[in-house]
């Protein structure tokens, strides 16, 4: 009868060939599940139909590949009761698990560069748009003196570094670090070449 079936979906429904390739892997899953069962593809019954769908996922198989196995169960099965074959179909309500989203095939090195350079809003600097140009790292002192790590915060604007210094996240930061570390802290405008 699946081939039956089949043979509909290629003449009557006009299905492409790779959709017909897929409904046939998946029908023909059915018949060996049904086998492993014992029983023939038309005695299976709703919860031997849901015990296949868990099969299908437990092996592995994407949500959206076993979708399609219950779409194609479930017209074969409305084939068999249009056929009268069969009084009523057992799958009319199998319900195919929630497919993931989908993400993108890839993404361009701009793209990269983008969210790199996003600022991590879980953070006082973060939360103010800042984000880090310099954070320790090697360094040579060619004249006068060096702190023993420096930090360079760039921010969207002037007004932006004042209101992250003076935010309670910051404040809170400050507090810990009173009496355990030295720090020189200051805001500074960038140098605009358009003025």
């Amino acid at each position: 009868m699946i081939d039956a079936y089949l043979d509909h979906l290629r003449v009557e429904r006009r299905l492409a060939d790779h959709t017909l390739e897929s409904y046939a892997r998946d029908l023909r899953g059915l018949e060996e599940f049904a086998a492993g069962e014992g029983r023939g593809v038309e005695s299976l019954d709703r919860h031997a139909l849901e015990a296949f769908v868990r099969q299908q996922m437990a092996t592995g198989l994407s949500p959206r590949s076993v979708a399609r196995a219950v779409a194609a169960i479930r017209g074969y099965y409305r084939f068999l009761v249009l056929d009268r074959r069969l009084e009523e179909s057992p799958a009319d309500d199998l319900i195919p698990p929630r497919a993931w989203p989908a993400l993108p095939k890839h993404l361009s090195i701009e793209d990269v560069d983008h969210l790199i350079e996003q600022p991590d809003v879980a953070t006082p600097f973060g939360k103010f748009g800042g984000r880090y140009l310099i954070r320790g790292g090697r360094g040579e002192v060619m004249e006068g003196g060096m702190p023993a790590r420096t930090v360079v915060v760039e921010f969207p604007s002037y007004e932006a570094a004042l209101a992250c210094y003076r935010s309670p996240e910051y404040q809170r930061s400050i507090a810990l670090r009173k009496g355990k570390a030295d720090a020189n802290i200051v805001a500074i405008e960038a140098f605009d070449p358009a003025q």
